[in-house]
């Protein structure tokens, strides 16, 4: 762990005493920087000296400046550091000697928490306790114990009579965080001038940053409630509070030592700069992104555009000098690439080249110049993406040379661990209805055991598969003909059952065959015998469930004796007279290869919104987490399983009165509209209503479904089913509320 203590000085006899109680703590192990920002050149070599003495850095940032700035004294001491963790000091604050030493051991258990960070809260000494400390040398054990004491029972707000304290911050600017992680939220902004706010502004990119903590409502807030009082789950500062309660909860605390006011901290500037970070977290909540910092001595690993699967913090941790640059399609394609040619970059990362043509025309010239680009895109199994130096559809990563060697045990018996989820659980592609099983799916149709299926899953006409990657005479239009004329071809003993693609608005209707829109499309994979596709990833899922696969279109996964090329109608019908026998053993080698060597997992969750040419839905993602990142060229990183916040945890303690007002992680979402007067019931009413209701066809109906719900879902449902039904966000649920369950207190 590194320390970094900011320090700007006229007069370093003043600064002098406080840091000798400091240098008391056990420093085994721990790299301390004084970062000396605009002091005197006199009073400069009086830290240095000072430094030396105590086995400290002495580090100047150079600054011409005549004012102080904490954020560039910060940044300077965050790229000097040479340890991978650092903590944000103040040359103001002391400690009993273990803390230090107690704060290191923190590094490795907060791979067990839900944190990108914690705080160290702090303890504002009144004038006495501090006089007392300077006098004695050093904080004892004994000393901070008493003085925590002292806090838990004075009043912790800014108190100038308090006997010993003047005032307490639950979770303060002393921030212990990954080096690395500073660095990808953008370090601090320098634009802050002086002091003041710069704090407010780098924990709120932090918590912005983590997607594994519930967001409270209002997230990008900055309410300026003394933190002492907040105890409703509204605004960042509430979220960035259980930030110092966890570490206060340990017992860690720091003492800052008495001294008057600073006149160099204006108000004035203090509010500008106050009024800066709390616009900017709003800008930063509308576009949903960070710009990290990009060092500008080394070549840039360029994301292209903003979105959340490549202009990631996670992604950031993988690459070596993360440098996002936004799209500008008013900028022709040429100059805009000569614009990233000129910034000689290690590699350019598009998230789908071929989604716009000005984006295409982009990628098309950085590949001519000889730039190294990497795409990223959906993978073709449940949950993955994958980054690749081309897209996959042409890309040789998926050669036989690549994958096709023997699974040792241990890989074999995970690879069928991975193939019988898929295949029994419900993970897909894209959302799907509820499982019901291969026979109740066959059986609901009046398929015949002794019927074979032959399986069509349909793709989106303006998929980048579709569009870019399709051949004179075999376009994807082309395979939803030859398909309409299979299903009256096909042999005897055989049916075509086909499946719109869930996103797709226009929807394909073929008479002669049967449609599976309404079931799960691994209940269609199981109770099918044959699969055709044009080239949609079902046809790598087919292979999980060994069905004989026929692809139409261009794709990644022809392998020979695993599937074969959809060529013909006479072809089709040959060959399904005698289905072709799957290698298995190929398949299990390849699906080994994608799940342990090349693809990405995530877990995300998404919006869908109509698409503007009004043909498909478009899913916004509000949600994604990797478990682990490959991009060619850097060393794969990955991320440990998530760790949530209970809502239970005692960290929540001071949110239990308040409303439950968590949302998903991730997502930011207004304040809960005061609800409606409703008219006075008593509690007995309203008990005998729910008795009445659960003992109701209605209300033993959905009592039944509530198996399926969550448990937050489950509880809403309990507490009021009026209100639940009422606001749900499928219409014939909000139906059944106002029809069925009324708008009151209705009788049962």
């Amino acid at each position: 762990m590194t320390t970094i203590v900011p320090i700007g000085t006229s007069d370093f006899s003043f600064y002098r005493p406080r840091l000798e109680v400091r240098s008391k703590c056990d420093l085994g192990g721990i790299e301390t920087i004084l970062v000396d920002d605009c002091s005197p050149p006199s009073v400069a070599e009086e830290i240095k000296a000072f430094c030396a003495d105590k086995g400290f850095r002495y580090l100047s940032t150079g600054s011409k400046e005549s004012n102080f700035s904490l954020s560039r004294a910060r940044n300077a001491g965050i790229f000097a550091a040479t340890s991978d963790w650092l903590f944000f000091e103040d040359a103001d604050v002391v400690y009993p000697a273990s803390t230090l030493q107690r704060l290191t051991q923190e590094i490795e258990l907060l791979a067990d928490t839900p944190f990108n960070f914690v705080s160290m809260p702090t303890i504002y000494l009144a004038e006495g306790p501090s006089e007392s400390i300077l006098a004695a040398g050093f904080l004892s054990e004994r000393k901070a114990a008493s003085l925590v004491s002292k806090m838990l029972v004075e009043s912790p707000l800014v108190d100038p009579k308090g006997s010993h304290i003047e005032h307490f911050v639950p979770a303060s600017a002393l921030i212990l965080v990954r080096k690395k992680t500073a660095i990808d939220v953008g370090a601090y902004d320098e634009a802050f001038g002086s002091w003041g706010g710069e704090d407010r502004d780098f924990i709120y990119r932090l918590l912005h940053a983590n997607p594994l903590l519930d967001r409270p409502p209002s997230f990008y807030a900055t309410i300026n409630t003394n933190m002492n009082k907040i105890n409703e789950y509204k605004g960042w500062r509430s979220l960035f509070r259980i930030h110092g309660d966890y570490l206060a909860a340990k017992g860690l605390y720091a003492f800052h030592l008495h001294h008057p006011p600073q006149q160099w901290k204006s108000l004035a500037s203090t509010k500008t700069n106050f009024d800066l970070a709390a616009q900017k977290a709003a800008d930063i909540a509308k576009s949903n992104l960070a710009i990290p910092y990009t060092n500008p001595d080394a070549p840039p690993d360029i994301i292209l555009g903003l979105n959340p699967h490549t202009a990631n913090p996670q992604v950031y941790s993988a690459l070596k000098n993360p440098c996002v640059v936004p799209e500008n399609g008013s900028v022709p394609p040429a100059e805009f690439a000569r614009s990233l040619i000129e910034r000689s970059p290690a590699r350019v990362i598009f998230w789908n080249p071929y989604g716009t043509e000005w984006r295409l025309a982009v990628y098309r010239e950085l590949e001519r110049q000889g730039v190294k680009t990497i795409v990223c895109e959906r993978g073709a199994l449940p949950q993955t993406l994958y980054f690749d130096e081309t897209l996959s559809i042409t890309s040789p990563s998926y050669d036989e040379s690549k994958w096709d060697r023997p699974n040792t045990d241990e890989e074999e018996e995970a690879v069928a661990a991975y193939i019988d989820e898929l295949r029994f659980g419900d993970a897909a592609l894209e959302r799907q209805s509820d499982r019901i099983g291969a026979s109740l799916l066959r059986n609901s149709l009046g398929i015949q055991p002794t019927i074979k299926v032959l399986f069509a899953p349909l793709q989106l006409e303006t998929d980048t598969v579709t569009v870019h990657f399709s051949k004179p005479g075999h376009s994807y239009q082309d395979f939803v003909r030859n398909l309409r004329q299979l299903s009256l071809r096909l042999p005897t003993g055989w049916v075509l059952a086909y499946k719109n693609h869930p996103l797709s608005l226009t929807k394909a209707e073929m008479p002669s065959a049967i449609c599976l829109d309404k079931y799960h499309i691994n209940d269609a994979l199981e109770a099918c015998d044959a699969v055709a596709v044009f080239n949609s990833g079902t046809g790598l899922l087919s292979m999980a469930f060994e069905k004989p696969t026929y692809y139409f279109g261009q794709t990644f996964y022809g392998i020979d004796n695993v599937n074969e090329p959809f060529i013909s109608l006479p072809q089709m019908r040959q060959s399904l007279k005698d289905l072709p026998i799957v290698d298995n053993t190929k398949v299990r080698r390849f699906y080994r290869y994608l799940t342990k060597e090349f693809y990405c997992f995530a877990d995300w969750k998404v919006e869908r919104k109509q698409a503007q040419n009004g043909k498909a839905l478009v899913a916004k993602v509000n949600y994604l987490y990797y478990h682990n990142i490959r991009i060619p060229g850097r060393p794969p990183i990955s991320f440990p399983p998530p760790t949530r916040l209970s809502r239970d945890s005692i960290l929540m303690d001071r949110y239990r009165a308040a409303p439950s007002t968590t949302s998903p992680a991730g997502a930011v979402v207004p304040v809960p509209a005061p609800p409606k007067k409703k008219a006075n019931v008593s509690p007995n009413a309203s008990a005998l209503n729910w008795g009445r209701f659960r003992k109701s066809i209605h209300g033993a109906a959905i009592l039944a479904l509530s198996s399926s719900l969550n448990e937050r879902d489950r509880q809403r449902l309990a507490a009021d089913p009026v209100d639940f039904f009422k606001k749900a966000k499928w219409g014939p649920n909000r139906l059944f509320g106002r029809l069925l369950l009324d708008r009151s207190q209705r009788p049962y």
